[in-house]
């Protein structure tokens, strides 16, 4: 189990950003990380890469708004 703080700050980022149309995609790819292929979503990396996949934020976007030590 993980601390999904992160996660949930960086989908209300993307609804912020693009509403549903960019929320949605990575909501989902957030859950089936967790859920299906067991990975750490309190991981900025993993959040990152999944931002990056989705088309919401660039990897470097995400790392500079979600600092490792937050």
């Amino acid at each position: 189990m993980s601390q999904t703080t992160r996660a949930h700050r960086l989908c209300q980022k993307a609804y912020k950003m693009g509403g549903q149309d960019l929320q949605i995609p990575l909501l989902c790819a957030v859950f089936k990380a967790y859920m299906e292929d067991a990975k750490d979503i309190a991981d900025i990396n993993v959040l990152a890469e999944l931002a990056e996949s989705t088309g919401t934020m660039s990897k470097a976007e995400v790392c500079s708004a979600f600092p490792q030590n937050e």
